[in-house]
């Protein structure tokens, strides 16, 4: 194994120590500074700490390894290079500055029960799923009124099943369609979660998808969920990716287009140097959320459900 620093002089990552050069950013005898490659630029705001082996940016603060690895290194195993490293022993003990969320989860307003809205109800059977059911395993919700009207509450739940964040999605033509939580709202940041793992966790396979509503597709094909979860788009933290990997067989059904493919493939190389098995699936639909009955059916088939 190789030092962090001996690392990425092997790969042409130049880092700078206090006192070899002049730039006002290397001001810590513990920090050593570099380009970042989240930011851009040729400023060396990204600094290392050589004590605690974690990663800041002057500009966005804390940055996690796997992001930073994920733009230096966009064709290569990323878990692989990670585990290659001897990283220091700081490392196991160093938590980062919680400044993405405020610890208290808070709802927005305007929220009532989702059968009472028809217009809600109906945009949902228009997509293949079954309010009732919604509204029984995920206390989907239907906002009414406020800066989330007309837009459907879906709350985020952890692993032990206790609401931590939310999204809503808006049944009409406005835009953004997908809405998140502010971080002042959340007690953890939403993509550190998987949408729907409160009721997996006694599986041996998980199918991860993209979207909640891709999840909401399967989960609810035999009207009681299954063991599939939404990683809230196809850029994944490094929390999501450890989540997954603590299954031992792990189903990749992200949507069919290029960058699906590609992203599928890309968590499907992260995935590789965990214990298991990592299968990547690709349905004819465009995605899971307006795949017909009978591919629903196979991929849960293939997963052993049927």
């Amino acid at each position: 194994m190789m030092l962090p620093l001996e690392f990425f002089e092997s790969r042409g990552i130049r880092f700078y120590q206090k006192g070899e050069i002049r730039d006002k950013h290397i001001n810590s005898p513990d920090f050593v500074q570099s380009t970042c490659p989240i930011c851009g630029g040729g400023k060396l705001w990204l600094g290392y700490n050589v004590r605690n082996g974690y990663f800041n940016c002057w500009a966005h603060g804390f940055a996690d390894k796997w992001d930073l690895f994920r733009f230096w290194f966009p064709n290569e195993n990323i878990g692989q290079l990670i585990h290659s490293i001897e990283w220091p022993d700081g490392l196991s003990t160093y938590t980062p500055p919680q400044t993405t969320s405020s610890s208290v989860f808070k709802e927005p307003e305007g929220i009532i029960n989702l059968l009472e809205s028809e217009q809600h109800c109906q945009y949902l059977r228009e997509r293949h799923l079954n309010p009732e059911i919604l509204m029984m395993y995920y206390a989907v919700g239907a906002v009414v009124f406020g800066k989330y009207a007309n837009r459907i509450f879906f709350p985020v739940h952890n692993i032990d099943g206790k609401p931590v964040s939310w999204q809503t999605r808006v049944i009409s033509q406005e835009k953004p369609a997908y809405k998140a939580a502010p971080h002042e709202m959340e007690a953890v940041s939403i993509k550190t979660t998987l949408y729907g793992e409160q009721y997996c966790s006694h599986y041996d396979t998980l199918i991860v998808v993209e979207g909640i509503f891709d999840m909401l597709r399967i989960n609810t094909f035999l009207d009681h969920p299954v063991q599939c979860v939404a990683t809230y788009g196809i850029d994944l933290r490094r929390e999501q990716v450890l989540h997954i990997a603590e299954y031992p067989r792990r189903i990749i059904c992200f949507d069919s287009d290029k960058k699906g493919r590609e992203k599928a493939a890309k968590l499907s190389s992260d995935l590789a140097c965990f214990a298991g098995v990592t299968e990547n699936v690709r349905l004819n639909a465009s995605d899971p959320a307006s795949a017909p009955d009978i591919e629903i059916a196979r991929l849960l088939k293939f997963a052993g459900k049927l």
